[in-house]
């Protein structure tokens, strides 16, 4: 006969919780001696996980009773069973509940990893925005109609329009470049989104339209599914220290405009966040976006990471350019002479060295 203490007791408990007995693991529960803290989580955990979200919420409040101090397994439990109490209360709503009260509970979903709620949230929110729910054709036809409306009051040029955004901004403009390929002669993002699945394990805001990592319709909002149709010369503003946007996601996308012939160019800021916000590098970015929307037929030159792996190919040019300084192998102290004048020096020595198809911005300390 196994002794009668809380060890076989919370056994028991978590047992019939995952035979889906509720009642029997209750009973177990208030016969127990000594209740700890494994077997209050057990039965909390356990009417969590059988759909009975109220009842876990009632045993945590008595467990508060007791000054038992709940532990982050509890927590993660309570956390579900809140998901499940916001699901019913979405669906008994009296209104059609729109897609910002169902990206909310995804994000909690997220957070607690209860996956197969998850996945009805995420499904009724394809239902709600089939298309593409970051970015739908929506926003795109609202830039348009806002771009025409702009030429038609003769504020602009129905020639030779420009778009230019960052962040989410930078993702729309890849969106326009994609879906309106014939109407921007230049194009510049900074830091854009350009892979959303690869966001969600990477990204400084992981429950961010954590949706589109799931299924075929989520494919919808890569802006690489609209790549094949780009014609626009496109600068890309990356930030190497970006823990937000991954700095690959825009240099992947750079590359794929470049392997089918749009002209492209790349600079990335080592030192710098999404923001690019560090004053040399800010105004750089802005002037290098005035010079591209001005002269549009720029190279199909660019260069990022490639410099960082093979910084001998280099040495000597950064040489020459800044009158004997060498750069860092580990790019962490670049030359501190290195000026906005002499990166164009330096991206044409590299050109024409033929060894690096994509320059590294290097800009010097403040």
């Amino acid at each position: 006969m196994p002794e009668k203490n809380v060890v076989s007791f919370t056994t028991m408990i978590d047992g019939y919780a995952k035979y889906g007995d509720m009642a029997s693991a209750r009973f177990l529960f208030d016969q127990a001696p000594n209740k700890d803290i494994v077997a209050w989580s057990a039965l909390i955990s356990g009417y969590a996980q059988n759909g009975q979200p109220n009842e876990a919420v009632k045993i945590f409040l008595q467990m508060s009773t007791r000054n038992v101090k709940p532990d982050e397994f509890i927590m993660v439990s309570l956390m579900s069973a809140c998901s499940q109490v916001a699901y019913d209360l979405i669906q008994s709503m009296p209104v059609e509940p729109h897609a910002g009260a169902w990206g909310a509970l995804l994000g909690a979903c997220k957070l607690n990893g209860n996956i197969e709620l998850g996945e009805l949230v995420a499904n009724r929110l394809f239902e709600i925005e089939p298309l593409n729910p970051v970015s739908s054709p929506q926003d795109v036809n609202d830039v348009l109609v806002a771009i025409d409306h702009v030429i038609d009051f003769g504020l602009a040029s129905p020639s030779k329009p420009a778009v230019l955004g960052g962040s989410h901004g930078g993702f729309l403009t890849t969106h326009l470049i994609g879906q309106a390929q014939d109407k921007f002669i230049a194009a510049a993002a900074r830091n854009p989104v350009c892979d959303l699945a690869l966001m969600v394990g990477t990204t400084d805001i992981p429950d961010w339209r954590y949706v589109e990592a799931y299924g075929s319709e989520g494919q919808n909002s890569f802006t690489d599914a609209h790549v094949s149709k780009v014609k626009t010369p496109t600068l890309f503003l990356l930030g190497a220290q970006d823990l937000r946007v991954p700095v690959s996601t825009g240099l992947q996308y750079a590359r794929a405009l470049k392997e089918k012939g749009v002209p492209i160019k790349v600079i990335v800021f080592p030192n710098d966040t999404h923001a690019i916000e560090r004053p040399q590098s800010d105004f750089e970015s802005f002037l290098s976006i005035g010079v591209v929307f001005k002269n549009t037929n720029f190279s199909c030159n660019a260069g990022f990471s490639e410099v960082a792996f093979d910084i001998n190919k280099l040495d000597k040019l950064v040489s020459l350019m800044t009158g004997g300084n060498s750069l860092s192998p580990s790019l962490q102290e670049p030359p501190t002479d290195c000026e906005i004048g002499n990166l164009e020096l330096l991206e044409i020595l590299c050109k024409a060295s033929g060894k690096v198809d994509v320059l590294m911005h290097m800009s010097g300390k403040q």
